[in-house]
Order: C-alpha cells, then structure tokens, then sequence
C-alpha cells in the first residue's frame, strides 16, 4: 500500500531523523548533503583571542562564547563559508535581512556546539572510520555523484574532505544524542492513532500537490532572461541543463518533481502554488539564488482512510512526542550554556530552541 502524506497534525517530522530530503536543492530544505539530510555546525577551528573586551565583554573580534569557548568572527565567517559551499546558501544583500542571517548562523554555530559537548559528555563517540564508511556509502550510492565529481566539488569550492567527514561526524553524534534523550518516549499505539484520526477525520486528506520544474541562478537580472527566454518559446529543460546552477536538477531538466507547498522554501511555494497548470512563475529568491519555475501539473486533495494514513500517523505522533521531550531539553541546555553574543551577533531570543531543534539550525 503507498503510504501518503496527510494533512494533520501540522508538525515537522524532526531531521534528525535522517528522512531522505533527495533533490530540490534550489527550493526546499535539501542540500549537497543528501548523505546526511540534516545541517549542523561545520569543524572550524575556534581562535581565543587575548585582546580588549568589547562592549558585551567578550574580547574584540568576537562572535560569541559558549561553554567557556570563544568564537571569533573569522571563525563564525568560516563556518559559513563552508555551509555556503555545501548547501549552496547565499547571504541576503539587503541589510536586514543580513543582519538576521548573521544573528541565524551565530546561534544555530551556538547551539551545535552545545551538542557537540552534550554528545561527548554523553559518551557518544563517532570514529573517522566510520564517518568515512558512511561518506563512502553515501558516494557510492551516486547521491552525490562519482567519487571524481565529488573531489572536484570539493576542490572547486575551496574544501577538503576533512570539512565533510566533520560535517558527518557532527551529524551522527547529533542523531545519537536524540535517539538517547528520547529513548524512554514511547511509540504511539494503533488506538492512540486511530482515535487521533477519528477527532481530525474531517482533515485526513492528502495535501494539495504541484508537478513543478525550476531553473535557478545567481542573480534576479539572470532570472528575468531565463523567464523571457521561456515566455519566448525556449525548452525548458534545455535552458535548465545549460544556466541552472541546481545540480540535483540541471540534469533532469530542471524537474523537481511532485510536491506540497508545505515541502518548499515558504516564498517559492506561495508563487509555485498560485501558479496554473503550464504557467511560468518567479523570478523568485530563496537561500540557493533566484528560481524561474513551471506548474507542469496540479494534484487536488483527496480523501485518506485510516489504513492509508496509519503508518505516517503513528510514525509523526511518535516524533512529535519525541520532538516535544527533545525541545525540552535542548531549551534547558542552552539556557544552561549561558551563551553571550557580541551585540551584532545576539539573536531576538538566544533561549529559545532554533527552527530545527534537532540539529541547531
């Protein structure tokens, strides 16, 4: 029986989880680590620096401390130099928004590191080994490509294998630690699940879905050319496999596949999901650059009975109660780590559990 995806509860499954996310790099929470699914912090190297403090009463040239670690600006701007290459991030050039995004990669570098700790005061121990086994497994599958297009990845965006074995190595002790916390929640039961499906009966229903193809560049001038060339009568998929800089799609055309709003970077999807059948949309700017994209076909609601939304309905309510317990507990460790931003770093609540509470992003 196909498993479907229903429409309540409307909570996220958590990451750490490791759900297979494959494609849509440019317009969903997917990216080069297809090996993983998940972001968390990058190793780089932390600087102490012994100089004046500033006004936070950190030391000049400081980001933040955590656990008695300071972290310097050069190695907060590492961090997300290297993320950039892997996830294909771009930072917003409006002030704004960059200030928030600076304020976002503090406190998600923040947070991992307290999980980083809380792995290894838990005992948890990932082994190069067997990072590199799950690296190798991941490569040898082609998620990633062949082994020589993964080496010139890497080379062509200034990284090492080094800094992908750290960022698995971070990802493993992170699903560790949240297997752990949550051990003692139990599975949801058939009767739990059924009654839970007969109180939202009304909504059991597969979500409103869109066949959607998408080109994405690296600036909006590049995108208005894309939609012109479109509106002028060019192949789709022939212009996706010569501009687009998405790699999990340039090769299929540009197809993304058949999905629901609530699978798409929130702008992306509003623009995709008020878009026709046949019609263009964008150009429209996510974190991966500027999207042009396609309705190639629309798929309306439909009815789920119980014995097709079982199987997810038990497996969500069973990770909401787990996500419940881990948010918990995240919140207290972070409140416990005391963190201190410089001012220019400080989140609008550094207590609170980041958008994806199971790996700090």
């Amino acid at each position: 029986m196909k498993e479907v995806t229903i429409k309540v509860p409307t909570f996220r499954i958590p990451s750490g989880k490791l759900p297979d996310m494959r494609g849509r790099l440019s317009v969903r929470a997917w990216s080069f680590a297809a090996l993983v699914a998940v972001v968390v912090i990058a190793a780089v190297v932390t600087t102490v620096v012994l100089v004046k403090p500033s006004r936070s009463g950190l030391p000049a040239g400081s980001a933040f401390k955590v656990d008695g670690q300071v972290i310097t600006v050069d190695a907060l701007n590492r961090r997300i130099a290297v993320l950039s290459a892997l996830y294909s991030i771009q930072k917003p050039t409006d002030p704004a928004k960059l200030a928030t995004f600076k304020q976002d990669a503090a406190k998600s570098m923040a947070v991992s590191i307290i999980l980083a700790d809380e792995a290894n005061r838990e005992g948890i121990t990932i082994t190069p080994a067997q990072a590199q086994a799950s690296l190798q497994k991941v490569i040898a599958s082609g998620q990633l490509g062949t082994q020589a297009k993964y080496d010139a990845f890497i080379k062509a965006n200034g990284l090492s294998n080094a800094d992908v074995l750290a960022e698995v190595t971070r990802v493993m002790e992170s699903s560790a630690l949240y297997t752990k916390v949550t051990a003692s929640v139990p599975q949801v039961t058939d009767a739990q699940a059924q009654a839970d499906y007969n109180a939202h009966k009304a909504d059991m229903v597969s979500p409103a879905e869109r066949t959607i193809r998408n080109i994405v560049v690296k600036t909006q001038a590049e995108a208005n050319t894309v939609l012109s060339e479109l509106q002028s009568g060019s192949s789709f998929s022939a212009l996706a496999g010569k501009v687009s800089i998405d790699a999990s799609t340039r090769t299929k055309g540009g197809m993304v596949g058949t999905v629901a709003q609530s699978d798409l970077d929130a702008a992306y999807g509003t623009a995709a999901f008020n878009a026709s059948t046949g019609a263009f949309f964008g150009p429209v700017q996510t974190n991966y650059g500027w999207n042009v994209g396609q309705v190639t076909a629309v798929l309306a609601p439909q009815p789920v009975t119980y014995a097709q939304a079982k199987t997810t309905l038990i497996r969500a309510l069973t990770d909401k109660a787990q996500l419940t317990v881990w948010t918990a507990w995240l919140v207290n460790r972070i409140k416990a780590a005391g963190v201190v931003y410089d001012p220019t770093y400080r989140p609008a609540d550094p207590n609170a559990a980041p958008g994806d509470v199971t790996t700090g992003q």
